[in-house]
């Protein structure tokens, strides 16, 4: 189920009130209109009904696909346990520090790929071209993966053969991930295979 509550901002344009929603879950079913603005980059978006300026309003919340069986928490913060009732065991349950790396997960699991094999890729691409900026996934498309290089805002094309190689590298229970509520990124990665930063 969708969840918000209403809450009152600051417009940081005219200094006036108005009323906003926020989301405390976000359902890909329920909602589709919400999956399409956290894509496009707008789910924090609101516009002042006085003057027409935009304010995001950031916040933490979970985002639930029924049909892909995946749940995925907004945290900024790191928190003691995100496991406040149990889920299936074929659901995977994801932590996030914020929106990009929140549509990444969800254009990978669309995408009906690995986050852990993607999350691999990546660190096997950064060692190999010795890239210093985050990675952030976008599309795979003829035989290639796109990612966005944050720090200069370049794609950068992958072939899927490093995908391929990491994804049978690893076992069935490493790509499965954790049972709780985890941060599959690039530390991780580096952490499991004992490389660091």
């Amino acid at each position: 189920m969708s969840k918000y509550h209403k809450k009152s901002v600051v417009c940081l344009c005219c200094k006036k009130e108005y009323p906003v929603q926020i989301w405390e879950s976000v359902n890909a079913q329920l909602n589709p209109e919400m999956k399409k603005k956290l894509l496009d980059g707008r789910l924090y978006e609101t516009v002042c009904p006085h003057c027409g300026g935009t304010v995001h309003c950031v916040y933490d919340f979970f985002y639930h696909d029924m049909d892909l069986k995946y749940m995925i928490a907004v945290q900024r913060e790191d928190a003691e346990s995100m496991d406040l009732f149990p889920f299936p065991d074929e659901y995977k349950l994801r932590l996030v520090r914020d929106i990009d790396e929140l549509a990444e997960k969800v254009r990978i699991f669309d995408q009906g790929l690995n986050d852990i094999a993607i999350e691999t890729t990546k660190v096997i691409v950064k060692e190999i071209s010795h890239i210093k900026s985050k990675l952030l996934f976008l599309a795979e498309d003829n035989a290639q993966l796109q990612f966005i290089m944050v720090e200069n805002e370049k794609v950068m094309m992958v072939p899927d053969e490093i995908y391929t190689s990491a994804f049978k590298c690893c076992t069935e229970e490493e790509l499965e991930g954790p049972k709780t509520f985890a941060r599959i990124d690039e530390s991780y990665i580096r952490k499991q295979i004992g490389l660091t930063a």
